[in-house]
């Protein structure tokens, strides 16, 4: 293996194994699935296997030379397509990379780095939201240089729905060169949005959907790492082990902030609960969204069948009760749509402040389950 950590997909890495071993590689995949199921690093895999040196086992061995340049990401023939941000113009058969400020290009170094050591770190520069032509241009420049006998050349395109937007130049210079495949020559296009991927690139990929991890394997997984917390985290991380990951060192704070935000939405105190989110970020505030809804959900559970079996919070088991008894009118199905409705606002990029006043006022309505008129999450979008 390449990955020590990796939580292996073993129904997929046997899917792409039979691939290999009747010798039926397609010319592209398409891995997709959720975030954070490992579809990158299992991607990385699936290339050392192809061209590990130990032919005796059914993947990488990460000990043979080969198998060593993977785990620094130094691989003469894996080539990482990204996002990246286009600081200066390019003349067309410039390499993508003179796009880069030389800042840019440490970070990027850094960021490989890391990807090489972490399975599910993401290579992510700050203003990289769209896969450029000129790092299609580089593929079709690759692709015809001659390849060592027995082993295989991997295009590796992540984010690959970025190939689409915010015009489609790129993807149909990549359909282009999938149009005329080249012989040991393989693309993997990963995403979690396969859906913005254009029609005619889907139609020339071998598709491998991978499924969401259970809350076992991550919190085991976590465990390992010397996580603690790692049954909470677990279940909030709902399959997703980089989500897991990014908030293991700050799931103390979030729960304290979600006691915080409870005791003003019961208290009925709006500066209380603006206070808790005047200082945060919009991916802090939608993370202690996330986790203010799964309260709320168990809050659901324990109000429609008195269960605790399943409950993610177990600590706040007697507050449960206390919050049922005081307020038994309350409205937790529209609390939870009205959260839910709140985080997608925010990521299209509403304005957090002013929503987040709108949504306490909302809430509390629903304690008393007592509407005064039709709330409509659009009133608190930015249009601007």
């Amino acid at each position: 293996m390449i990955y020590k950590n990796l939580i292996k997909n073993n129904n997929t890495l046997n899917e792409l194994l039979l691939f290999y071993k009747k010798n039926k590689l397609p010319n592209a995949f398409i891995f997709h699935g959720n975030e954070g199921v490992g579809k990158e690093a299992h991607a990385i895999e699936f290339f050392g296997l192809l061209n590990c040196t130990n032919s005796k086992v059914d993947n990488a061995c990460g000990n043979c030379n080969s198998c060593k340049k993977i785990k620094i990401l130094q691989h003469e023939l894996l080539h990482i397509v990204t996002p990246l941000p286009k600081s200066k113009s390019l003349s067309k058969n410039e390499h993508p990379l003179k796009a880069l400020n030389e800042k840019q290009k440490s970070n990027l170094i850094d960021l490989y780095k890391s990807k090489g050591e972490d399975p599910y770190f993401k290579i992510k520069l700050e203003g990289a939201n769209r896969i450029i032509l000129n790092s299609i241009k580089e593929i079709k420049k690759t692709i015809s240089l001659s390849i060592p006998q027995n082993k295989i050349r991997v295009f590796l395109i992540l984010n690959a729905e970025k190939l689409c937007f915010p015009n489609q130049e790129s993807a149909n210079a990549l359909l282009k060169i999938l149009e005329e495949p080249k012989e040991n020559n393989l693309f993997i296009l990963v995403t979690s949005e396969i859906n913005k991927i254009i029609p005619t690139i889907k139609s020339r990929c071998t598709k491998i959907y991978f499924n969401n991890l259970k809350s076992k394997q991550i919190e085991n997984c976590l465990i390992n790492l010397n996580i603690s917390n790692a049954k909470i985290i677990s279940k909030i991380a709902d399959g997703n082990i980089y989500y897991a990951l990014k908030i293991k060192d700050s799931i103390t704070l979030i729960i304290s902030s979600i006691e915080k935000m409870l005791s003003a939405i019961t208290s009925f105190d709006i500066d209380k609960w603006n206070n808790e989110f005047q200082n945060k970020n919009k991916d802090e505030i939608i993370d202690n969204l996330k986790v203010l809804n799964l309260f709320f959900r168990d809050l659901k559970l324990v109000k429609e069948n008195n269960d605790f079996n399943f409950i993610i919070f177990n600590k706040f088991e007697s507050y449960y009760l206390k919050l049922l008894k005081k307020f038994k009118k309350i409205n937790l199905s529209h609390i939870i749509k009205n959260i839910e409705n709140t985080q997608n606002y925010i990521n299209m990029n509403g304005y957090a402040k002013l929503m987040i006043s709108g949504l306490f006022i909302e809430i509390t309505k629903d304690f008393k389950n007592k509407h005064y008129s039709q709330f409509k999450i659009e009133s608190w979008v930015s249009h601007n």
